[in-house]
């Protein structure tokens, strides 16, 4: 697999966290799941015109440039068919000032349906001689249509990834609870419960050693878990595994994980 990834130029750097690539060109016929980050994404599959992910109900397909939701649970995608993927991560909020609400319907939608101007980015793309380039070079032409971005969301995500009560950063902000769930939700298309569930398992994940044991009810104590069993029991239902059998693909990718078997 090879990796790439650049910090946005400065005029991006207050949208977006960073912009990605990903080739594995031996990508085998399988699914692989990737663990809720809180982020909301832009996605183009370079190898292939669409984007597929499974849930219950089956496979699920959108256009190849696509807008992934920030997710409050993992989800499974094909890995061979998003053999060569283009990213944007975006921050907290960041995309909101694109696309206006990031709320979707689905985990993946086409990038065209909610971003217009975006509707032939993929074809861009693929005709450049720098992919990487050209997608930043799209995304500061775009900032000069911008939305501002609202002061509040990114102490709010701040407080919220740290640890503190969705009540906390409500009175830090000098709001309520329902405005802040309303207005947070508007902008990171996740609700601050969500929000601060997901950057839990983040820090947890952050701060292990891979191959090393460790001490669960210590990490519990640590990150603001009440004890072991509700560790294991929401790791369980952020991720669809159990803490145990967690193993990521790549040390650098702490959130692409196999399955369940």
């Amino acid at each position: 697999m090879r990796l790439a990834s650049r910090t946005p130029h400065r005029a991006l750097a207050p949208y977006i966290e960073r912009i990605w690539y990903a080739c594995d060109d031996m990508a085998p016929e399988r699914r692989e799941r990737r663990l809720p980050t809180g982020t909301v994404q832009l996605l183009v599959n370079l190898a292939d015109d669409q984007l597929s992910w499974f849930d219950e109900q089956g496979r699920h397909s959108a256009a190849g440039a696509g807008f992934a939701a920030a997710l409050p649970r993992a989800m499974d995608i094909d890995v061979a068919e998003q053999r060569a993927v283009l990213g944007v991560s975006f921050r907290p909020g960041g995309a909101a000032a694109f696309v206006g609400d990031p709320t979707l319907d689905a985990p993946v939608v086409d990038l065209g349906a909610v971003w217009p101007r975006a509707a032939d980015l993929r074809d861009r793309l693929l005709r450049a001689p720098d992919p990487l380039e050209t997608l930043e070079t799209f995304l500061l032409d775009a900032t000069r249509d911008a939305l501002p971005l609202q002061p509040y969301v990114g102490p709010a995500a701040r407080a919220l990834a740290s640890g503190r009560r969705v009540a906390d950063v409500a009175d830090m902000l000098g709001t309520t609870t329902g405005s802040l769930h309303r207005r947070f939700r508007g902008a990171v298309g996740l609700a601050p419960k969500q929000y601060a569930r997901v950057a839990r398992l983040q820090r947890l994940l952050g701060s292990l050693v891979h191959g090393d044991s460790h001490d669960w009810s210590g990490l519990a104590a640590t990150h603001g878990w009440y004890d072991q069993s509700h560790l294991v029991h929401d790791f369980a239902d952020l991720t669809g595994m159990t803490p145990s059998a967690y193993r990521p693909r790549h040390s650098a990718w702490s959130n692409h994980v196999d399955p369940p078997a």
